[in-house]
């Protein structure tokens, strides 16, 4: 690989040496599982495993710590996994900052240099996944909050990273990950270290003088100063919108990282963007001067929305915000929207604030929705159009409709019979093993009621395959899911069929001789179950229970 020259400046000509001889702090997390599974097994479907992915997938209030222990429980008992590593290294820069990020890498350089190709998970495109996942854009998001002045911490990334891409490039080229993105951001750090060593050279040449000075002073003026000092640095004022959305992001960005700070974050840069407009921009015969969105933008979202990957949907909608007159792109409100109420839980708690803030933004800007980019693009697109008319501008509007609740569930078709399919299929071909992990894996069966979805199916496999308690424990997970989210993402339907199920499982398992002991638990829970049948819909619980 081919080192620029910038980093040969910062570490020499062997830049990767500094990361080579730390590794041998990481032995006792490098050690085989065992004899006979160096790198241990797959953990995809692990409990662990999901714990930790759940955490991650939140968009604020993620427990670091969690992450951390399980992290490492892992990593020494279970796995020697590149994914579990990457999320190691992204949870110590959420904690630790700097110090914790070159941590993490180091230990990434560990597992490839000491296991190769023999480090989980097997699949090419899934490795380069979990690290172009950790360069990407939450770490970028993160790193633009830290300061970063250490330069032994500084040097200890930088020679992580070119020891990193050194161990890559034995892989396809097409499953190689990109360092680009932080590699340029560490770059430009280079040159303020330098920028700032020069300084502190220039300066010191001065300090004699200075101390001089300083003694002759009177003392009241010694006082004043060691006052002074004593006092917080100011802000730097700002003196340009640029300056305002740059302090808007990094503040965006802290805010979805506390507990349940993702409502914060997005208020705030709607007030930031919104809040002085009370008009529509200049136009002419509809088309103002605004720069459309980038293509790749539009594109990126578009495919986001496709894929159901609503996380990363809400994430880009939100950075997207931000730029140029994105304000204006009116179809970003209708993405946020439709990722909050699929996501549910703490992402749907306030959809109804957030549209009414919108449907002020209209009212204030009146004739916005139907103009167009100095492109000819149109601020809303014709489905945007009617998403506006039918669910913004009556948002305020008290309704007494029944089925108001079922919009939501109607959003988005889901695709659980085709899924299961699979996944039986690649049960009878490849295990029940591989099927778990596919099912636990699926990019649209990660968050909200497909979580739910995706448990109940992996419960029924498990079931199939006698794998009893391993099924309840599903269940269990299931109903824990659902019960967190508001009774607008899941239906009715969708619940009788889990309780249900979970009934059934018990009431099997009360007849096993090896679970007396516990009988009166089990029967008591089946009781608790029958009730909420009855709940939910008395006529079908009739029918399933007696």
């Amino acid at each position: 690989m081919m080192v620029p020259d910038w980093i040969k400046s910062v570490l020499g000509e062997n830049p990767s040496s500094l990361a080579e001889e730390r590794l041998a702090a990481w032995v006792t997390w490098l050690n085989p599982i065992s004899e006979e599974m160096p790198t241990g097994s797959d953990i995809s479907y692990e409990d662990d495993f999901e714990t930790v992915k759940s955490e991650l997938a939140k968009l604020s209030g993620i427990d670091v710590g969690l992450i951390i222990r399980l992290s490492e429980q892992l990593l020494k008992e279970q796995a020697k996994d590149l994914r579990v590593g990457a999320y190691y290294a992204y949870a110590k820069l959420r904690d630790e900052g700097l110090a914790g990020f070159s941590d993490g890498l180091e230990l990434i350089c560990g597992l490839l240099s000491s296991f190769g190709n023999e480090v989980w998970p097997k699949k090419p495109q899934q490795r380069y996944t979990a690290l172009s996942w950790l360069m990407g854009n939450r770490t970028l998001d993160v790193l633009e909050t830290l300061e970063i002045d250490n330069e032994d911490i500084f040097k200890r990334i930088l020679s992580s990273l070119v020891l990193l891409q050194n161990l890559c490039m034995s892989w396809d080229e097409g499953a190689r990950p990109g360092f680009g993105a932080v590699l340029e951001k560490f770059e430009q750090t280079s040159l303020q270290l330098k920028k700032a060593s020069a300084s502190d050279s220039s300066s010191q040449s001065s300090a004699v003088d200075d101390l001089d000075h300083a003694q002759n002073r009177p003392i009241s003026s010694a006082n004043e100063a060691n006052t002074a000092g004593t006092l917080p640095s100011p802000v730097a004022t700002i003196s340009s919108s640029k300056m305002l959305l740059d302090q808007t992001r990094v503040i965006a960005v802290f805010l979805r990282q506390q507990e349940n700070g993702y409502w914060s974050a997005c208020k705030m840069i709607r007030a930031v963007r919104w809040g002085a407009l009370n008009s529509s921009p200049p136009a002419v015969d509809g088309k103002t001067r605004l720069k459309a969105p980038r293509t790749d933008v539009v594109a990126n979202l578009a495919r986001l929305e496709k894929e159901e990957n609503w996380l990363d949907l809400l994430e880009k909608v939100e950075a997207a915000f931000l730029e140029g007159a994105n304000h204006y792109w009116l179809d970003l409100q209708y993405y946020a929207w439709k990722a909050q109420v699929s996501l549910g839980g703490v992402y749907s708690s306030q959809t109804t604030s957030f549209l009414a803030d919108f449907s002020s933004f209209l009212e204030r800007c009146d004739g916005v929705a139907g103009l167009m980019f100095d492109d000819g693009m149109a601020f809303a697109s014709d489905n945007v159009l009617e998403w506006i008319e039918k669910q913004v501008l009556k948002s305020t509007q008290p309704s007494s409709n029944p089925q108001q609740s079922s919009q939501t569930m109607d959003l988005i078709a889901s695709e659980e019979n085709n899924q299961y399919e699979e996944a039986v299929t690649m049960a009878a071909a490849s295990g029940v093993e591989a099927a778990m992990a596919w099912l636990s894996d699926h990019p649209k069966l990660q968050h909200g009621k497909f979580l739910c979805h995706k448990l109940l199916m992996m419960a029924k496999l498990a079931d199939a395959y006698q794998k009893n308690e391993w099924a309840l424990h599903l269940l269990d997970r299931a109903v824990n899911e659902m019960q967190g989210m508001p009774v607008e993402v899941w239906d009715k339907d969708f619940a009788f069929d889990l309780y249900n199920l979970q009934c059934s499982f018990l009431q099997a398992k009360a007849k096993r001789k090896d679970v007396q002991h516990e009988k009166s638990k089990i029967i008591e829970k089946i009781g608790d179950l029958q009730n909420r049948l009855v709940k939910l819909d008395a006529a079908k619980a009739l029918i399933t229970l007696y």
